[in-house]
């Protein structure tokens, strides 16, 4: 695996990359198997994004997950200690969890 940086900040990790030159075009760079780094996701994050991704995988697509998340509000919702982590979540912390779910779409999103 090799590491991912943006501007000289490392955001992931890939299998391996290389870079397309189209002409006309900026040149830009494929990845194979990206994973960002979530180091800096608190606990709490942690679990709402795995509760999405989860998700999204079992019973759902991505547009659900992001719908399905408002009823971790919802009493009685089954997923307990989700319902915990989202409730402590302040705005900035679930805009961060929004787009740690974004880049895991975009990464495994059937083409």
């Amino acid at each position: 695996m090799s590491l991912v940086y943006n501007n000289d900040k490392p955001i992931g990790k890939c299998e391996s990359y290389s870079i397309d030159k189209i002409p006309g075009t900026t040149p830009f760079v494929m990845l194979t198997n990206y994973e960002p780094l979530r180091s800096e996701l608190n606990p709490d994050q942690q679990i709402v994004l795995e509760w999405l991704k989860e998700y999204t995988l079992d019973d759902s697509d991505f547009r659900n997950a992001i719908f399905e998340l408002n009823k971790l509000y919802s009493a009685g919702f089954s997923y307990k200690k989700e319902e915990i982590a989202f409730k402590k979540l302040n705005d900035r912390e679930l805009a961060q969890v929004l787009a740690a779910f974004a880049e895991w779409g975009i990464a495994n999103a059937e083409e």
